[in-house]
C-alpha cells in the first residue's frame, strides 16, 4: 500500500488525512506483474473483479482509481473501463497519469498477513519484515485473505523452498500446515 496521484513530495497517512497540501493524494497499491504471465489488459480485468467500482469516494484519498505509467498502459485502462461502463449502471473509477509512488507506513503493508502475526512467529518468521516483503509475503497475505487456495500454497511453499526465498525450518512448518 502506498499513494499516488499527488504533487506535494513526501506523503504520509495523516498528512493525506489532514494536511489540505497533500489532499490530490489517493492510497493505492502498485502492482509488479510479468507481462509473459499476465498481461496488462487482464491485470486490469482483475482490477474491476476485485472491488466494487461503483462505490463514490468521500475524498479522492479513497477513490478508485488506475495509475497509468505509460501512455499504453493509460489507453488500455481506459478502453477497458469503457466496456466496464458499458455493463454497469455506475462506474465511478478513474483513469490517471501515475505520479510518483510513496510507499505508506509500515503498519498499512499486508494488514491481513499482519493480523496473523502469532501464526507466522510459530513458522519462525519473526521479523516483522518478512509479513510484508517479497513474494512469499505477497502470497500468504492472499491466502489468509482466501484468494489462493491450499493446494496453490503448497506449490508456492515448494518453489519458495528450491529457491531459497524461505528458510528450510519455515518451508517444513509451511508444509506441515498445508498437509
Amino acid at each position: 500500500m502506498g499513494y499516488c496521484g499527488g504533487t506535494a513530495a513526501g506523503p504520509t497517512y495523516r498528512k493525506v488525512c489532514a494536511d489540505p497540501q497533500f489532499s490530490d493524494w489517493a492510497e493505492c497499491v502498485q502492482v509488479d506483474f510479468d507481462e509473459s504471465e499476465l498481461s496488462y489488459e487482464e491485470l486490469c480485468g482483475l482490477f474491476f473483479k476485485s472491488h466494487e467500482c461503483s462505490m463514490g469516494a468521500s475524498k479522492r484519498q479513497y477513490m478508485s482509481a488506475i495509475f497509468a505509467h505509460t501512455g499504453e498502459q493509460f489507453e488500455t485502462a481506459s478502453r477497458v473501463l469503457h466496456t466496464v461502463k458499458e455493463s454497469k449502471t455506475r462506474v465511478s473509477t478513474r483513469v490517471e497519469v501515475a505520479t510518483d509512488f510513496y510507499e505508506g507506513e509500515f503498519y498499512h503493508q499486508k494488514w491481513l498477513l499482519q493480523r496473523k502475526r502469532d501464526w507466522f512467529q510459530r513458522l519462525d518468521m519473526c521479523n516483522p519484515r518478512e509479513l510484508v516483503e517479497g513474494q512469499p509475503a505477497s502470497k500468504l497475505n492472499a491466502y489468509v485473505a482466501g484468494y489462493v487456495t491450499h493446494d496453490e500454497m503448497r506449490q508456492y511453499v515448494n518453489g519458495w523452498s528450491t529457491k531459497g526465498l524461505v528458510s528450510d525450518t519455515v518451508s517444513e512448518r509451511l508444509s506441515f500446515y498445508l498437509n
